[in-house]
């Protein structure tokens, strides 16, 4: 890496300008509830951060909505949420510490240090994770580009919620690319913040400190925490919103009852899973003494905090959850989706998305699959929640069975209605399996978790058998972590340049570069590789059979004559495909095999091809021996016999 200093001390100084505006504006709304003055100084800081987090994106919206998304704009909100500083209650500041560290506490630190060490060295590395590139950076950059909201016509991650992106326009519009990848590195660092200050109400400060080390090393944080993935950051409002819903249930307290209207409404703006969040939410508060006051308040307040992303969807489609209410809404434009894309998609949810039973058995059975068999399906290899719940869960099982007074309207009890809720909603409605999904509940299930677990090992003298799981998990994750961090270091510490970087870790970058150099903002090019799409610097449009209607290549591979006129309807101009080569046989990609009856009929010749590699791990460098030739081939109008 070519250290550039001055883009180093921009980003630096934006990510700041970004703490201390979500800082200020949280802090601003927990004074105004009357909360604050409830929280140490730790959780202070971490609630109003959280909070603020949510509140920045939901304030970013409306000015990128209005097509008054630029940099002036982006600054001033964040200027407005650091003089909102002047809200936090200093008197925290004067109170006297009684934790008090010893050798332990400092092993442990130290042992966070080093995590967070490599969280750095991704956060100074050019992003490289597919979905990050896919939809999470690029849709930020595409706004910033328009000035505007910009509405992309794809199912899933065209244009899902996007209150946590909000933020990352800040950072990548006052900062520029660095910002950003910093961005989300500190971002996800203070999910950990969070953690801690919870675990503190209840846990010694060196059970607080590990539970930490457990959550920021597991291979699903791992994995999305200094990425784009939305989930690590969405797992404040999910902590946040349950204990402050626990806390309004067990004090009747209806101030609390609007934090958690906030969070899940917050989750809601950020990913469609929070609308199954806000309705365990719902159920949580159902044993409230005064649950008939509570209710109204809290739906009124998700409202207000999530509503804005549904109604500018169903402005654009006419289907707010665009396309999956399209049975029972249809679409205001033909054009945007269709019954037989529809089918298709459906399909593709059925098949590629939901690969075990909906049945009670499997209800119970997931988790156990999903933490011990390594699966593909659902991702729960690399981006699994580890073993620490398993090995945790007897201690805990232990003293809800002999010490626990069972309260209900307990804080945590009522968090822990929450996660069943949420997880019975988000399995038996038919959600996508993968375990990332569930990514938003897993610091509040160590939270639970633990607290029983700790109690239990207590009452049956049984602390050094829980420690020694502890230090056996956070000893295989670190190590994950270490190996993980590795390419991020050699990249950091070498002369490496960013292309070269690139072309190890991103799929069929191969041509990228090339295209940015030589062709200009009036052309555009057509691909279906998703991970390439944040990298082009020229107009780019992407391709997909399942969750785009417009350009579609394999509901159109029978039909030249139609294809060819999408394709300049949509004003392309170049095709980007791939040649995957197996020994001494070519393996055509399937753009080449659709786009093949055009290039004989003229439309098509070929500007440029390159070497390109594929992979499935860029850690592991899964499949990186299979040489690829990546192509780029130009439409011919003049020449077209079509």
């Amino acid at each position: 890496m070519t250290p550039d200093y001055s883009s180093l001390l921009t980003a630096i100084g934006t990510v700041f300008l970004l703490l201390a505006a979500c800082t200020g504006i949280g802090a601003a709304i927990l004074r105004l509830l009357g909360i604050a003055r409830d929280l140490d100084i730790v959780n202070r800081v971490a609630w109003s951060f959280s909070l603020g987090l949510g509140l920045l994106g939901w304030l970013i919206f409306f000015p990128a909505a209005a097509g008054k998304l630029s940099f002036f704009v982006l600054l001033g909100i964040c200027l407005v949420g650091v003089g909102s500083l002047v809200f936090f209650d200093r008197s925290s500041f004067t109170r006297q510490a009684t934790t008090k560290l010893d050798g332990v506490s400092l092993l442990i630190i130290a042992a966070l240090i080093l995590v967070m060490l490599v969280d750095i060295f991704e956060g100074l590395s050019p992003p490289a994770d597919a979905d990050t590139l896919a939809y999470h950076f690029t849709l930020p950059k595409r706004h910033l580009s328009a000035g505007e909201l910009v509405f992309v016509p794809r199912a899933i991650d065209g244009a899902p919620p996007q209150l946590i992106h909000m933020t990352y326009v800040a950072a990548l519009g006052i900062g520029g690319e660095r910002a950003l990848t910093l961005w989300t590195m500190l971002s996800g660092w203070m999910t950990g913040l969070l953690l801690f200050g919870l675990c503190r109400r209840y846990l010694a400060v060196n059970w607080s400190l590990a539970i930490v080390l457990l959550y920021l090393s597991t291979p699903a944080i791992l994995q999305t925490g200094g990425a784009g993935h939305i989930e690590p950051r969405i797992a404040q409002f999910v902590l946040l919103g349950a204990v402050a819903a626990g806390i309004a249930v067990h004090q009747n307290g209806i101030n609390y009852c609007i934090l958690s209207g906030l969070c899940a409404g917050f989750f809601v703006g950020a990913k469609y899973t929070g609308l199954l969040f806000a309705v365990a939410c719902v159920m949580g508060l159902l044993v409230a003494r005064n649950r008939f006051k509570l209710f109204p308040i809290f739906c009124l307040t998700v409202l207000l905090a999530g509503f804005q992303w549904y109604f500018w969807v169903w402005i654009k489609t006419g289907d707010p959850l665009f396309p999956m209410l399209f049975n029972v809404l249809g679409v205001s434009d033909p054009a945007l989706w269709s019954e037989a894309q529809n089918a298709m998609f459906e399909e593709w949810r059925s098949v590629g998305e939901r690969h075990f039973p909906i049945t009670p058995w499997w209800f119970f059975f997931y988790p156990l699959y999903a933490t011990f068999v390594d699966s593909t399906l659902i991702e729960s290899g690399r981006t699994g929640l580890g073993l620490i719940a398993f090995l945790a869960l007897p201690f805990a099982a232990f003293w809800l069975l002999s010490g626990w007074r069972r309260d209900l309207r307990n804080p945590l009890c009522v968090a822990g209605l929450i996660v069943v809720a949420f997880y019975a909603l988000w399995f038996f409605s038919g959600s996508p399996q993968r375990v990332r999904h569930l990514l938003p509940l897993f610091p509040l299930i160590l939270l639970g978790l633990f607290v029983a677990a700790v109690r239990g090992a207590e009452s049956a003298a049984a602390i050094k058998p829980l420690v020694a799981a502890c230090i056996l998990c956070i000893g295989f994750q670190s190590a994950g972590q270490a190996f993980y961090g590795w390419n991020y270091m050699r990249y950091v510490f070498s002369d490496e340049s960013r292309e070269q970087f690139l072309k190890r870790n991103v799929s069929a970058f191969g041509l990228v570069p090339w295209i940015n150099r030589n062709l200009s903002q009036t052309e555009k090019v057509l691909t279906t590789e998703r991970q390439l799409l944040y990298y082009f610097d020229v107009p780019v449009r992407m391709s997909h059979s399942r969750l785009q209607q417009g350009v579609n290549l394999v509901r159109l591979r029978d039909n030249p004559g139609r294809l060819y006129q999408e394709l300049r309807d949509a004003r392309i101009t170049h095709i980007l495909a791939s040649s995957l080569e197996t020994g001494a046989q070519p393996r055509l990609a399937e753009t080449i095999e659709v786009i093949r009856p055009l290039i004989r009929a003229g439309c098509f010749r070929e500007t440029k091809r390159s070497p390109s590699r594929r992979f499935k791990s860029r850690t592991l460098k899964t499949g990186g021996l299979a040489r690829e030739i990546a192509i780029l081939y130009a439409l011919t109008p003049t020449s077209c016999r079509l």
